[in-house]
């Protein structure tokens, strides 16, 4: 007999907009030009993979580009996505649709790579 599926708590568009984007510890940042930013992010291996002779420790580095490095700039655990978007939209000659699209898929790849968190009240 399988287990029920555990429900991902909903969040609205509102709240979701209204949360605050932040950089997640153990980042470390060097600004290669005006432009772009190298993250440096330290892991700890888990114990499988450990025990299967991996080191215990390593470091991915990624590279922002011009555009990354503005929406990473902007996640200061105080401004909204909602206004990240606005200053996004503004500074490109963009309408509010087009940046909450470019920016939101961003914000998206940063939480996946585990180099942002999110603030949600």
């Amino acid at each position: 007999m399988r287990s029920p599926r555990k429900q991902k708590p909903s969040l609205t568009r509102d709240a979701a907009m209204a949360a605050r984007p932040y950089h997640l510890p153990g980042i470390r940042t060097q600004t290669e030009d005006d432009s772009t930013i190298k993250v440096n992010i330290h892991f700890q291996r888990s114990g499988w993979q450990k025990w299967l002779g991996a080191p215990a420790e390593y470091d991915k580095q990624f590279e922002l580009d011009s555009l990354g490095t503005e929406v990473f700039s902007a996640c200061d655990g105080q401004t909204s996505v909602s206004k990240i978007i606005k200053r996004f939209a503004a500074s490109h000659h963009l309408n509010t649709a087009e940046a909450e699209i470019a920016v939101t898929k961003y914000l998206k790849t940063l939480m996946a790579k585990r180099i942002i968190g999110m603030a949600v009240d």
